[in-house]
């Protein structure tokens, strides 16, 4: 994994990933959102992805009254990652979180819940992306609101996500695997 960095970010709060709400649970995501309605200035939601769930969670967006909500269905993330500055995940579980560490390549600062292993393996949790209790939503809600607000904070820790994220890159997985197989 490469970092790419685009310097010229922009007020986004990405989610990718399938809309199947009963793992991926974006409708806490648009309860995160809607709590921070009074806060978000000029910031927006994209959330890229199709499934099962898409028609419910956009019911849901308009019932809660949700501005600067977009729903892009099934459409490449790349650009969407090379534009965002926050990358949430609300899942109940995840296996390993791919969509984690893409968002992190691209300098996006990664907040997910602490619900399956692999998050803490990937993010340092207060240094490149927010590690949050299960399930807490005013924790998440808080630090999603302190990434919106705190301009070098959410820098910095793209820069250390861009950064950290490159010990999954297929060189040092490889020289892992190495290890491990000298070891038997």
């Amino acid at each position: 994994i490469n970092p790419v960095i685009n310097k010229n970010k922009e007020k986004i709060v990405l989610y990718v990933g399938r809309l199947y709400n009963e793992n991926k649970r974006i409708d806490r995501l648009l309860y995160i959102w809607k709590n921070l309605d009074k806060i978000k200035d000029g910031w927006r939601l994209i959330i890229v992805g199709d499934g099962p769930d898409k028609k419910m969670l956009e019911d849901l967006s308009i019932k809660y009254n949700l501005k600067n909500v977009t729903f892009t269905g099934a459409d490449s993330p790349e650009k969407y990652y090379s534009k965002a500055s926050v990358f949430c995940l609300t899942s109940s579980y995840e296996s390993f979180g791919m969509v984690i560490t893409e968002a992190m390549q691209h300098a996006v600062v990664p907040i997910v819940f602490s619900s399956y292993a692999t998050a803490s393996e990937i993010i340092n949790d207060n240094v490149d992306g927010f590690l949050i209790p299960p399930f807490d939503m005013d924790i998440y809600s808080d630090k999603l609101n302190l990434l919106m607000s705190d301009d070098n904070l959410r820098n910095n820790m793209a820069t250390k996500a861009a950064n950290s994220v490159k010990k999954f890159s297929l060189n040092n997985i490889g020289k892992e695997w190495i290890k491990l197989l000298n070891s038997i």
